[in-house]
């Protein structure tokens, strides 16, 4: 028998090493090939399938089904909101669809969050378009324009109930309707949702002094002014509402904290002088009034 030299036995065991391994890694290759074919279901297969065709409804008919009968996996039901749901504009089944894909896994939860917001922007810029063309009096059928932006901000509460602006804006399209209980109780969930913002508070105010109910106006106003009292809005608020409640008081003292914030602003000057005269302060009523004309001569004729 012939003996192998030492290389050459080192080199047929090398050899052999290869080949095992080789065999390892085919096999490997082989059992991820299978788990791969067989995580993707007949359902999920076919639904794609029937989307390259755009054959949408066989794809959502697979789609259902695959939720059904996989219900811990995350992709039909986000297939059935990015694919079908957005398709169709249906925003309520579109986010449904995708709550459930991310209760199941996260795995799919950014590419959710891009849709969403994607269709978030486009209402809302298609009802901030509505809006302006209501406020312009360019829209030919204002009363179609207006139903059309109501509907385009409140698919935005649908698609991301958390964006404030939504509410702030929403609120001020009720206005602009006359829908005054819409538009306070939108503008109440802004408010909860961003209590740092006192323009809400204001616009609350301005909602409640809108309707007499000066009260209501008041505490809205001073909720605002505790967040910052400095706010011009708030402080002319205020002493209009305090005007329109009689109490002439405490009006002239919210008129001089709104003039020293507003110095330039004339009206104030003028209620102020009103105000003064109502109380037979003729002297400081006439100051005011020359202010008042000294800033806008044309109102001097008017004034005396």
């Amino acid at each position: 028998m012939k003996m192998m030299k030492k290389n050459e036995l080192t080199w047929c065991k090398g050899d052999a090493m290869r080949r095992h391994l080789l065999k390892g890694m085919w096999g490997i290759l082989l059992i991820g090939l299978v788990a791969f074919i067989g995580c993707q279901s007949t359902e999920v297969t076919s639904a794609k399938v029937y989307l390259q065709q755009k054959n949408m409804e066989k794809a959502e008919e697979m789609l259902l089904l695959a939720t059904k009968n996989e219900p811990m996996n995350p992709e039909p039901s986000y297939l059935l909101g990015l694919e079908i749901y957005s398709k169709q504009k249906n925003w309520n089944e579109m986010i449904k669809f995708f709550d459930l894909s991310i209760s199941i896994s996260p795995v799919y939860k950014d590419k959710i969050e891009t849709v969403r917001k994607k269709y978030w922007v486009d209402n809302f810029n298609a009802g901030a378009s509505y809006y302006n063309a209501l406020l312009k009096g360019e829209a030919k059928d204002p009363d179609k324009v207006y139903t059309e932006a109501l509907s385009s901000f409140n698919n935005c509460l649908i698609i991301d109930p958390s964006k404030v602006e939504t509410y702030s804006t929403l609120a001020q399209v009720y206005l602009f309707g006359n829908d005054i209980e819409n538009a306070k109780a939108t503008m109440k969930n802004a408010i909860d949702l961003n209590t740092d913002d006192i323009t809400n508070f204001v616009n609350l105010g301005n909602i409640y002094y809108k309707e007499k109910n000066y009260t209501e106006a008041l505490k809205y106003l001073n909720m605002g002014m505790e967040k910052d009292p400095g706010n011009v809005l708030a402080i002319k608020q205020i002493a209009f509402v305090y005007d329109a409640m009689g109490e002439k008081t405490q009006a002239v003292d919210a008129y001089k904290v709104a003039i020293a914030a507003d110095p330039t602003n004339p009206d104030l000057m003028y209620n102020l002088g009103v105000l003064y005269f109502q109380q037979k302060d003729f002297q400081n009523a006439a100051n005011q009034f020359e202010q008042v004309a000294g800033m806008t001569p044309d109102a001097a004729d008017a004034l005396y």
